[in-house]
This record gives structure tokens, sequence and C-alpha cells, in this order.
């Protein structure tokens, strides 16, 4: 439920990044979740049709989904060397699409009408990083 609720706080800020600096089909790319009334997590797409878990497809309509999918990521990953380069965003924001360029765990990835869309993103919730204060030497 960790990656689930990180998610659910930072998917807006990760759709909003994607659609500013790639484009909506980016965005597709990433499931918005959202907590059910029984408190399950559930995860929606704007695309349309119906979504099929990505092991349960065949070799070869799999292989092309990886093969978008290793696209896409590859975009958003240079997207956040880019914007790392020339300083314009927070740290929150490069952290966020630095985690949205890894690769996510293959039974997180679903396909609707053959586009990889990717639920509990990141595989694992970040964990906050302690600041590293160096002891005093004398």
């Amino acid at each position: 439920m960790a990656e689930a609720q990180w998610a659910i706080t930072h998917w807006s800020s990760l759709n909003d990044l994607l659609v500013q600096y790639l484009s909506p089909a980016y965005a597709n790319l990433f499931a918005r979740p959202s907590v059910a009334a029984d408190g399950a997590v559930e995860w929606y797409s704007e695309l349309n049709g119906e979504p099929v878990p990505l092991l349960q497809l065949t070799a070869d309509v799999r292989a092309h989904a990886e093969s978008l999918l290793t696209q896409k990521l590859a975009s958003v990953a240079e997207l956040h060397q880019r914007l790392e380069q020339n300083g314009s965003l927070s740290a929150d924001d490069l952290q966020l699409l630095k985690l949205a360029g890894q690769q996510p765990a293959r039974d997180s990835i679903w396909v609707i009408e053959g586009q990889p869309v990717i639920t509990v993103w990141p595989d694992s919730a970040p964990q906050p990083v302690a600041a590293a204060v160096p002891a005093a030497r004398r």
C-alpha cells in the first residue's frame, strides 16, 4: 500500500510534468490511482478499451507493448536529465521524473489497445533521504 499511497500523492504532479514537457500520450503511461469506498486502490486510464495484464498477452503483442514502454520510459529519463542539467525544476519534481523513468515491475504493467499503462509506480516507494552531516574532524 505504501507504493500506491505514494502514487496517489504524486500522480497529479507527474501528470502535469509529462503533459507540459512531453505530451498527453506520456501522461497516459501512468494510471491514475484512486481509493475506493472500501479502501482498495483502483487504477484508471484515459485510454478506452479493455485492460489486459502485460504478462497475459501473446508474445508478439507483449513484445510490441514492451517496446513502446521502453521508448516512453527512455523519453521520460531523457527529460529528467535535460531538466536536471538546466536547473529549471525543483528537487522534488526532478526526483519524481527520475522515478517515473525507471522500469516498473512487469506485473504492474497493463495494456489497453496496444498501449502500456503502469499501475503501482514506482516499483517501491522512495524512502526519505536523511541529510548527511559530516562529523567535524580535528
